[in-house]
C-alpha cells in the first residue's frame, strides 16, 4: 500500500512538472516579449529577433511582437523590413500607440514628413499628453522649418517634465542650427540642473563653449565629465584632443 502511495504521489509529480513546463500559451508569450524587451535595451538585436518570432508562432496576431521586431529592425538599418512590421502591428493594433509614433519616425526618416505628421496627430487625438507624439510632431515641424512652433512644443514638454533629457537635447541642437550658442549653453546649463552626470549634455556644453572660444569654460566640462565618468577612457581622449586642439600645454 505504501508502494503504491509513493508511487501515485511520483505520477502526480511528474504530471504538475509537465504541466508547469508547458505553462500558459499567454504567460509563455509574455514571457518572450519580456525577454526580447530585455534583449533589446541590452543591444542584442539578432538575439531579440528570435524571441520576437518565437512569440508570434505562439500567437500570430501579437502587435506587440511586431512592434518589437519593427524596434529591432530600425536598428539594424532595415527601414523597409521596420515598416512592413511596423505598419503589421497598428494594424493588429491600432491603438498601439508607440507602435504608431515608431512607425510615424520610420516616416520622417526616409523624409515622409506629412505621413510622419499624421501618426503623430492620430496619437495626439487619443492621448493630448503623449510625450512620443509631441516630440514626433516636433520633428516634422522642424523638417517643415516651422521652429517656433516646435519650440512652443518642446518648451511645454520640458515644462510638463522638467527631469526628461530628450527635449532639452532637441532644443539645443535647434538653437545650434539657428546659430544661437547662447541660447543652447542655457538650455543644456538647465538640463544639467536636473541632472548633473547626463554625459550627452555636458559633453554638447563643452563643444559649444569651445567653438566659442570660451576655452577654460570647455576644459572645465570636459575634465567634469572624467571626473564623474572615471570609467569612460574615451572621455581622456577627448580632453587630449581638446588641449591638441588649443595648443594648450596642461
Amino acid at each position: 500500500m505504501f508502494k503504491k502511495s509513493i508511487k501515485f504521489l511520483f505520477l502526480g509529480l511528474i504530471i504538475i512538472t509537465m504541466f508547469l513546463a508547458c505553462g500558459n500559451p499567454e504567460d509563455k508569450k509574455m514571457e518572450l516579449f519580456n525577454r526580447t524587451k530585455a534583449l533589446y535595451e541590452k543591444g542584442q538585436y539578432a538575439e531579440a529577433r528570435v524571441e520576437s518570432k518565437k512569440a508570434l508562432k505562439l500567437d500570430p496576431q501579437f502587435s506587440r511582437a511586431y512592434y518589437m521586431l519593427g524596434m529591432i529592425s530600425v536598428k539594424q538599418n532595415d527601414l523597409e523590413k521596420a515598416y512592413d512590421e511596423l505598419s503589421k502591428a497598428v494594424e493588429l493594433e491600432p491603438e498601439l500607440l508607440d507602435a504608431q509614433i515608431e512607425l510615424g519616425t520610420v516616416f520622417l526618416m526616409v523624409k515622409n514628413g506629412e505621413q510622419a505628421r499624421k501618426k503623430a496627430e492620430f496619437v495626439l487625438s487619443i492621448n493630448s499628453e503623449h510625450e512620443g507624439a509631441m516630440i514626433l510632431l516636433v520633428s516634422c515641424l522642424i523638417w517643415e522649418q516651422k521652429e517656433k512652433e516646435a519650440e512652443v512644443i518642446l518648451r511645454s514638454v520640458i515644462k510638463k517634465n522638467p527631469k526628461k533629457p530628450g527635449p532639452y537635447l532637441k532644443l539645443a541642437k535647434m538653437k545650434v542650427k539657428q546659430q544661437d550658442q547662447d541660447g543652447a549653453i542655457q538650455i543644456l546649463q538647465d538640463l544639467l540642473e536636473q541632472e548633473e552626470v547626463n554625459k550627452t549634455a555636458r559633453l554638447f556644453l563643452a563643444e559649444i563653449l569651445e567653438k566659442k572660444r570660451d576655452l577654460l569654460g570647455a576644459e572645465a566640462h570636459y575634465k567634469k565629465l572624467i571626473h564623474q565618468h572615471p570609467e569612460d577612457f574615451s572621455l581622456k581622449l577627448i580632453l587630449v584632443s581638446f588641449y591638441d586642439r588649443t595648443n594648450s600645454d596642461n
